[in-house]
């Protein structure tokens, strides 16, 4: 009896990358046993190799080695590809502030120089008198005990005290602003004819205002040198601003001449 030739059973080609052959790894058509490989083990691809005896075979990659080791040296940002942020323009407030700090150090600097200026007018005074205690002989004591009794005498220290109190506070009460409703502009003779009567003459004009000063250099140094008074306008009324001596007997003459130049056109 003929002896029938035994099944034999085919195996599908491998068309994963999950397969591998342990005897057929270049893709041939000879029937072999096949078996998968899992986990660590698992093939990735069954196309050919960089030569060699190895088995390891290589995976085709789409971007060449540059551009791979390029990105694995560069991390990905998200915010790469947004467009750059606007240059931020300068606060509108820093300018402003700036010159607000240098109008306080001027400020500053202005109330410490009248401040020593009125110290120093006392001291003299306070010399004065005693040297006149001395020569007319009214006083009990020499200049020495004079001296001795106001510097280590509770007394005694009275005087320095108030003399250094008054100087600290006199940029405050010594100027002022005053005001007298008008236009400086429709009355700027009689502004100048009452400065000229007080004994002041228009020096300079600035930023629609007028700076007058003492005429005599006596009178400017009665005013210790802040003989200067602004005149400017101020809404409705004509706003006066300097040492309270100048503008006091300014203030008085100026109302006095307003009034008369209205009472002249009604």
């Amino acid at each position: 009896m003929p002896r029938m030739p035994r099944e034999i059973k085919l195996l599908p080609m491998p068309t994963k990358d999950n397969t591998n052959s342990t005897t057929m790894p270049y893709r041939s058509y000879r029937i072999s046993v096949m078996y998968c490989r899992s986990g660590r083990n698992a093939a990735s691809t069954l196309d050919p190799s960089s030569g060699g005896m190895g088995i390891k075979l290589n995976n085709p990659r789409p971007m060449d080695r540059g551009a791979s080791v390029y990105r694995r040296s560069v991390r990905w940002d998200p915010k790469a590809n947004e467009p750059p942020a606007p240059e931020t323009a300068a606060a509108p407030g820093r300018a402003s502030d700036r010159i607000h700090d240098t109008q306080n150090f001027e400020l500053m600097k202005r109330y410490l120089i009248r401040s020593l200026k009125y110290f120093a007018a006392l001291c003299v005074l306070c010399m004065a008198i005693m040297a006149l205690n001395l020569t007319t002989g009214m006083a009990s004591l020499s200049l020495e005990e004079t001296l001795y009794v106001m510097f280590h005498t509770p007394r005694g220290l009275l005087l320095p005290a108030v003399i250094v109190l008054l100087a600290a506070f006199y940029p405050r009460f010594g100027f002022i602003v005053r005001r007298v409703e008008g236009d400086v502009e429709e009355h700027r003779e009689q502004i100048v004819n009452a400065f000229r009567s007080a004994g002041f003459e228009l020096r300079r004009e600035e930023d629609d205002a007028l700076f007058f000063r003492a005429k005599g250099p006596l009178h400017r140094l009665l005013l210790l040198g802040e003989d200067e008074i602004k005149v400017s306008q101020y809404g409705q009324w004509i706003e006066l601003e300097g040492i309270r001596r100048g503008v006091a007997r300014v203030i008085y003459r100026l109302d006095s001449h307003i009034r008369m130049a209205r009472y002249d056109k009604e």
